[in-house]
């Protein structure tokens, strides 16, 4: 988890734009559980990538190493991508582990230094030879039109009015 959280930092990773959050608390003792988000929750693609070995440890009152190292990457996919995914699933031979991480391969990549050149070896070796597995997604563009709809019906200005109207 450290070396991920540091490739983040130093910006070794590549994720389509999406940005990363770490979140830390206390698991055991003085020992930290972190958290990495990489996306975020209203994105249609999020990662989160956390010690699962930690929260295991503390719900069974064990110690850690009873538990063993145990980390978790988990995909959070949303409309059009969701979508996508669940017809890949439908239709394709591969196994459930297999295309979720060929969509993994496809959308998250950590590499040795910020050139991005060479993937980082414990990062190839997770994924092994997964073929990436490039879900479609289809963006709407919305005009100046809708834009002031949901101002108008959904956003600032109808707070405004229901303000207004609970005042009255």
């Amino acid at each position: 988890m450290k070396q991920l959280i540091a490739k983040t930092e130093k910006k070794q990773f590549y994720s389509r734009n999406r940005k990363p959050d770490v979140f830390q608390s206390t698991a055991i003792g003085n020992k930290k559980s972190f958290t990495l988000y990489i996306g975020r929750r209203k994105s249609d693609v999020m990662f989160r990538i956390y010690d699962k070995d930690l929260e295991t440890a503390k719900q069974k009152h064990c110690a850690v190493e009873e538990i063993g190292s145990w980390k978790r990457l988990e995909i959070e996919l949303k409309r059009q991508v969701a979508h996508s995914m669940a017809k890949v699933i439908a239709f394709d031979e591969r196994s459930l582990e297999e295309l979720i991480r060929g969509v993994v391969k496809d959308e998250l990549t950590f590499y040795t230094d910020d050139t991005w050149e060479k993937v980082w070896r414990p990062w190839e070796r997770y994924l092994g030879n997964i073929q990436p597995l490039h879900l479609s997604r289809v963006y709407e563009v919305t005009g100046l039109t809708n834009t002031q709809d949901w101002l108008i019906h959904g956003g600032g200005l109808a707070g405004i009015k229901a303000f207004r109207f609970s005042r009255i």
